[in-house]
């Protein structure tokens, strides 16, 4: 059946927003979700009081939680949603690549409560490279977050020195069978439209954009039917 609804349209005067470049949509972005934030914390604060004030049996005091836990929810949601565009300022340092994965995969297995994380597959030798650990970590994690949730597991993250002092880092993963868009995805652009839950595309997004903080690019690729990997490309001196 055709879709006979109108084409979107953008709304007048709106020209003024497709003029901001990215560091002005990052902010105006992130005021947007700030301000949201701090509206959440005081509908929140409200319910707590309110809770405290009812009885046990009370049916609202029942309401006040379910509605305490929608509001956490969104909560952290928000929380994701501003790490796409919040401001960060690079720390660099001389960062053992080995050492700092396999520290992230610890605290991801301990996150993930007994399930088997990844296993490390990296050069013997020490590999190091000058760049932000903590923005590392953050593409590390939320990588991590997204392909468990897409896939029946996550079976390597993988860590190659390739020429010219560049690195590439490698999740692969087993997709599961009931994630037909993202089985059928072929782009980045495609999971980030597809995926569910939602949160699982903020992750992607995350990550996305901490690949470009490292000065890297990302990349998703199928190297047989059911299997996936995505690729984190450095080029980053020693």
């Amino acid at each position: 059946m055709l879709d006979r609804r109108p084409p979107m349209t953008l709304p007048e005067n709106s020209s003024i927003l497709l003029d901001l470049n990215e560091e002005e949509w990052c902010r105006f972005l992130g005021e947007i979700a700030h301000k949201m934030k701090n509206q959440i914390g005081g509908i929140h604060g409200f319910c707590s009081l309110l809770e405290k004030d009812l009885e046990d049996h009370d049916t609202d005091r029942r309401l006040a939680v379910k509605a305490q836990e929608g509001i956490l929810q969104l909560n952290s949601l928000l929380t994701l949603f501003m790490k796409i565009f919040h401001r960060v300022e690079p720390q660099p340092g001389t960062v053992d690549l080995a050492a700092l994965l396999k520290e992230t995969l610890h605290r991801f297995a301990r996150r993930e409560a007994g399930e088997r994380a990844p296993v490390l597959i990296a050069p013997e030798r020490p590999l190091k490279a000058r760049l932000d650990p903590e923005w590392l970590r953050e593409w590390t994690w939320q990588a991590l977050i997204f392909t468990s949730g897409v896939s029946q597991k996550t079976e390597t993250l993988r860590l190659e020195e390739l020429d010219g002092g560049r690195f590439q880092i490698g999740l692969e993963f087993v997709l599961a069978r009931d994630v037909h868009p993202v089985n059928r995805a072929e782009r980045i652009s495609e999971l980030l439209l597809n995926a569910e839950p939602f949160e699982l595309r903020l992750s992607l997004a995350i990550a996305a954009r901490y690949s470009r903080l490292l000065g890297g690019r990302l990349e998703y690729g199928a190297p047989a039917q059911t299997r996936r990997i995505l690729t984190l490309h450095l080029n980053q001196g020693r």
